[in-house]
């Protein structure tokens, strides 16, 4: 049984909960139960799966929402290929009740498409971020940029030849090639 499941049938135990507060004690008691009761959801975990395709840069949102760097305690490690081989919790610096889990990519040699949701255990997760496309969104962009440099390209070189190369890969796909939204997408500055 999932999150979501379990929650509905924790919801469906307050509602019994409630009746029987009233009938026994009426709306006095039911009043104090609330007071008693109110700030549990405070209390609870939320948990997000981060999932998705490899390589779209899931790693590397998780590090940005939780504002942390390399060498910061709940760095996610990013590259590209399959730099992600098992699920990790990674809890948000500012809020431990919210954490991120960052999944392997779905589709890989690893991580084949059938296996992928009962061996990720999907169900336990609350909420998901979903990478489904790595063409119209291109994250490190930074990366390219100071590698370009230590090459000797300026950045109005460099960023004309990502978007035309993307573009040319986009345009094998009959579904994606009239896109015209791309975005390239820094790991370091959030702006």
């Amino acid at each position: 049984m999932g999150q979501a499941e379990s929650q509905e049938v924790k919801e469906d135990v307050l509602c019994e909960t409630l009746s029987e507060v009233t009938v026994q004690k009426g709306q006095a008691g039911v009043q104090k139960y609330l007071q008693e009761h109110i700030y549990l959801w405070k209390e609870q975990t939320v948990s997000f799966a981060v999932t998705g395709r490899s390589a779209t840069g899931k790693s590397t949102f998780i590090n940005k929402l939780n504002d942390v760097k390399p060498g910061d305690p709940g760095f996610a490690k990013s590259g590209s290929g399959n730099t992600t081989t098992e699920p990790t919790a990674y809890q948000n610096p500012q809020n431990k009740k919210i954490v991120f889990n960052d999944l392997p990519g779905v589709g890989t040699l690893e991580f084949p498409k059938e296996t992928y949701v009962s061996r990720m255990k999907l169900s336990q997760y609350d909420y998901f971020f979903i990478f489904l496309i790595k063409f119209l969104v291109r994250s490190k962009i930074d990366d390219d940029l100071r590698n370009a440099e230590d090459d000797g390209k300026r950045e109005e070189e460099v960023i004309p030849e990502i978007r035309k190369k993307i573009r040319d890969q986009i345009s094998q796909y009959p579904y994606l090639k009239n896109s015209d939204a791309v975005f390239l997408i820094s790991s370091k500055r959030k702006t």
